[in-house]
C-alpha cells in the first residue's frame, strides 16, 4: 500500500511539473474556483472556494489522485492563516493532505485513494476545499485579478496519465469598478477630433481617469488606467499611469503608442502590467507632451517632440524591468520532473528486484 501510495503521489508532482491545465471552454472535468464577493476593498476578507463542478457526471473518469494548488497574489491578498481546509469526501484508508506553503505562497490539497477496496473518490464530491484571503493592496479603477489554480489528477486506471480538465478562474474587482465604467454625460457626449492624417482621435482621459480601450474619459480615480491590446503597439495588458503631485493629465492612443500631455510631466510614473510581470518608467521633463511606445529591443521609453516638428524623436528615459525569475522557475520545474523520473523508476526497480527475490526463493 505504501509503495501505490509512494508512486500515486510521484506521478502527481510529475503531472503538475510538466502538465498545462487549459482555461476557457469546458471539456471532460471542470475545476470552479468561486468566491463569495467579486468586487473588494482594502481589508475585505474573500473566502475562496474549488469545486469540482461536474465530478457527478458518469462520463468522468473515476479520480484516484488529484493535487491543487491555489496560489496566493500576494501583491493584492494575504492568506489568513488555519483558514485553508479540505472538504473532500474519503473512504476509510485514503491518504489526503491540505497546507500552505508559506514559501511558495499557495494552499495545496493532495489526495490518493488507499483504501482496501481500491474506491474512487466519491461522487458526492464538489466543493473539495476552502480557504481565505485578506485584501491588502487596493484595486484601482478598472483593473481586474484573476484567480486561478494549478490542477493535476489521475484516474484510478491510469494514475501517469493526466485526467482532462478545465480550470475555471474568478475575477477580482474594485468596490468602485461600476462607477469608473459608466460613462459621464460628458464622455457620452464628446465628439472625436481628427489628426493630420484625417483619422479621427479618440477622446483623452483625464487626471484622475480611467481609460477605456477606446480612450473615452470615465468617471474619477486616483489614476489613469489604460488597457492595452495587440494593436496598441506595446508588449503589456495594461499601462497605470501616476502624476505624484496631482497635475492634470491627458493619456490618448495613438498608432504609435501613447501620447500624455500636462503642464507638468515632470515626475509622472508609468507601470506596465503583464500577468506577474511589471516594468516602470519614470519621465522627468520639462516638456509637456510625450509619446510612449515601444522600441527596438522590446523595452518601452519616452519620446519628446523637442524641436516641434511633429516627429517625437527624442528619447528621454527607459523602462526598469523588474527581474522576474522566469528563467529560474523553468529551471527548477525541469529539476521537479527530473527527480520524479528518477525516483519513479528507482521504485520500479526495487520493487523488480522484490518479485526476482522472491521468485528465486
Amino acid at each position: 500500500m505504501k509503495t501505490k501510495l509512494v508512486l500515486l503521489l510521484l506521478c502527481l508532482t510529475l503531472l503538475s511539473s510538466a502538465t498545462v491545465i487549459s482555461v476557457g471552454a469546458a471539456t471532460g472535468l471542470n475545476i470552479l474556483l468561486k468566491a463569495d464577493k467579486t468586487t473588494a476593498k482594502i481589508g475585505d476578507v474573500i473566502t475562496l472556494s474549488v469545486l469540482l463542478d461536474n465530478y457527478s457526471d458518469s462520463s468522468i473518469a473515476d479520480i484516484g489522485g488529484l493535487q491543487i494548488d491555489v496560489p496566493i497574489n500576494t501583491e493584492y491578498f494575504e492568506y489568513i492563516n488555519g483558514s485553508g481546509k479540505s472538504l473532500l469526501k474519503t473512504h476509510s484508508g485514503d491518504f489526503a493532505s491540505s497546507s500552505f506553503n508559506e514559501s511558495k505562497k499557495q494552499f495545496t490539497l493532495m489526495y490518493a485513494y488507499m483504501n482496501t477496496d481500491a474506491k474512487a473518490l466519491p461522487r458526492e464530491n464538489n466543493q473539495i476545499l476552502s480557504l481565505q484571503v485578506r485584501v491588502i493592496k487596493e484595486l484601482l479603477g478598472n483593473e481586474i485579478i484573476t484567480l486561478s489554480c494549478k490542477v493535476a489528477i489521475a484516474s484510478t486506471d491510469s494514475p501517469s496519465k493526466p485526467l482532462s480538465a478545465t480550470v475555471i478562474p474568478v475575477q477580482i474587482k474594485s468596490d468602485t469598478y461600476k462607477a469608473a465604467n459608466k460613462p459621464t454625460e460628458n464622455s457620452a457626449n464628446s465628439q472625436p477630433s481628427t489628426t493630420n492624417s484625417g483619422q479621427a482621435k479618440q477622446p483623452a482621459a483625464t487626471t484622475n481617469s480611467v481609460a477605456t480601450t477606446s480612450g473615452s474619459a470615465l468617471s474619477e480615480q486616483p489614476v489613469i488606467v489604460v488597457p492595452l491590446t495587440p494593436e496598441d503597439k506595446l508588449p503589456w495588458d495594461s499601462a497605470v499611469i501616476k502624476n505624484n503631485d496631482g497635475t492634470k493629465v491627458t493619456a490618448e492612443k495613438t498608432d504609435e503608442g501613447i501620447v500624455l500631455n500636462s503642464s507638468n510631466l515632470n515626475g509622472t510614473q508609468i507601470e506596465f502590467k503583464k500577468g506577474n510581470e511589471t516594468a516602470k518608467l519614470t519621465i522627468d521633463t520639462d516638456e509637456k507632451e510625450v509619446l510612449i511606445k515601444e522600441k527596438d529591443d522590446g523595452s518601452v521609453a519616452a519620446y519628446a517632440d523637442s524641436d516641434d516638428d511633429g516627429e517625437y524623436d527624442s528619447e528621454l528615459s527607459e523602462t526598469k524591468y523588474s527581474q522576474t525569475p522566469y528563467a529560474l522557475f523553468i529551471i527548477l520545474s525541469i529539476a521537479a520532473v527530473a527527480i520524479a523520473v528518477i525516483m519513479l523508476f528507482v521504485a520500479y526497480m526495487h520493487r523488480k528486484k522484490i518479485m526476482a527475490d522472491k521468485t528465486n526463493e
